[in-house]
């Protein structure tokens, strides 16, 4: 079923949101760009155009319908849109989401980025100089498993023609391991440009992925005319080099924002959580897909977290498969049944009795403690607190506040029987899942830009 598509109406001063528009379900779109749960316009006079294959006009995005994006095998294509910057800017930063559905390439590509093409150069290992001005900085991916990558995991950087390259083709700067990204989460992706003066060698590039600094650098040459700026965000998803993808790729791109004041900033999952002080966790746990939302955009932060939904949780944030047996007499028919079998197949969780796992009851503080100790395998600690016994829930309870997963209720106390809220359950299983990953998570702060403190530029 084909989701509605959005259009960009001005919702505050100086920013571009999205609004329901018109269902689209044609397979080849041949209209300006759908983006992300973001907009639709019409392809203007002076737009470039370039083949494309869209696996849909919309998909599921990161809020809302977003914009599904293929590569066939044996093609290069996926989109090659631009959107032109109405003013050129010398400064500008850009922002989306990504998701790679799937997504084992075996050789490198380009995502998108800034650009200023104004004539053949700066792209098609065609270099730039003087006579033949441009210059380009896409995002890059590896292939799978390369580079220092995790297998089925990819690194990306920036793949750049600037007027100091050192060979035809651009140069590509890898970034650190917080720029390794893996299949079937969204993420965060942030760049920032800053134009050189035109007699100087004073440019900068920045990347950052899912708030973190993952690369940085200085005394960049991509311009001698001062007419060069920063014309356009290149929709540029493509396979290659030269040689067509051996295989199919598929990736999701949803909340593109483009601004030239100061960084943007990741997008923030729900509305309902601007208080909380876990915010910026449940929105990393959202991009897993795995906090239950209550409604459109809403979460509900503090209301008690059942059994299921915090098994739930910790499947996804795990990616733990399972045989699926329904080890309980309870889950018949539950939307969370598969993730309770494989809790219960992990040994994660145990039941309320009589086979059965009482789904729907509010999690309480001291089970939640050992499934997480369980799920992440977190080291033994010595005792933490005076009101859990020295048993399993002793242990676990301790072994998650030695870790820096969870604090107590108190200076000396867990509160094991109390009921866990939407929000601690993200902070608890945030924190245990930054333990367990290549790269850190940026803590400690909402994700949220601040809309009103930002001028996107005008997109035309």
């Amino acid at each position: 079923m084909t989701q509605p598509s959005r259009k960009w109406i001005s919702t505050e001063p100086g920013t571009r949101r999205a609004t329901s528009s018109v269902d689209i379900g044609v397979k080849y779109w041949l209209a300006f760009v759908v983006l992300a749960a973001v907009m639709t316009q019409t392809t203007p006079a002076t737009a470039r155009v370039v083949a494309e294959h869209y696996d849909s006009a919309t998909s599921d995005g990161y809020r809302g319908a977003g914009l599904g994006v293929e590569i066939e095998r044996g093609g290069h294509w996926g989109l090659g849109r631009f959107l032109p910057i109405e003013d050129a800017a010398e400064e500008a930063w850009f922002r989306y989401m990504l998701v790679l559905d799937r997504w084992q390439p075996s050789q490198s590509g380009k995502l998108p980025g800034f650009s200023s093409l104004r004539s053949a150069s700066a792209r098609g290992c065609v270099p730039a100089d003087e006579g033949s001005p441009g210059w380009s900085a896409r995002v890059m991916y590896r292939p799978s498993g390369a580079v220092g990558a995790p297998e089925g995991s990819s690194r990306l950087g920036y793949y750049v023609y600037h007027l100091d390259q050192p060979g035809a083709c651009g140069e590509i700067m890898e970034w650190s391991d917080g720029g390794i990204v893996e299949p079937g989460v969204w993420n965060c992706i942030e760049g920032h440009v800053r134009l050189n003066d035109p007699d100087g060698s004073d440019g900068s590039l920045t990347a950052w992925v899912n708030g973190v600094e993952v690369f940085d650098r200085q005394g960049l040459r991509f311009r001698s005319d001062p007419d060069t700026g920063i014309d356009d965000l290149w929709l540029n998803v493509f396979s290659g080099g030269k040689d067509p993808s051996p295989e199919s790729l598929r990736l999701r791109l949803d909340e593109v924002m483009v601004g030239s004041v100061k960084r943007i900033g990741c997008p923030d999952a729900f509305d309902d959580d601007e208080a909380d002080p876990n915010e910026g966790a449940i929105n990393r746990m959202a991009a897993l897909g795995a906090v239950p939302a209550c409604g459109e955009f809403r979460v509900c932060p503090e209301a008690s977290i059942t059994r299921a939904e915090f098994a739930g949780m910790v499947v996804a944030a795990t990616g733990a498969e399972g045989e699926h047996d329904r080890s309980f007499t309870d889950t018949d028919g539950h939307p969370y049944a598969d993730q309770l079998s494989v809790v219960a197949e992990k040994r994660w969780m145990a039941g309320c009795g009589d086979s059965r796992v009482c789904p729907d009851d509010p999690m309480r503080r001291g089970d939640a403690a050992l499934v997480i100790a369980r799920a992440f395998e977190l080291p033994d600690a010595a005792p933490a607190f005076i009101d859990v016994d020295d048993g399993p829930v002793g242990g676990a309870a301790a072994a998650l506040h030695a870790a820096g997963v969870a604090s107590g209720c108190a200076s000396d106390r867990f509160c094991p029987d109390a009921a866990l809220t939407k929000s601690a359950a993200a902070a608890m299983i945030s924190a245990a899942y930054a333990q367990q990953r290549v790269a850190p998570l940026v803590t400690g702060r909402s994700l949220r830009p601040d809309l009103e403190s930002r001028r996107p530029l005008r997109l035309q």
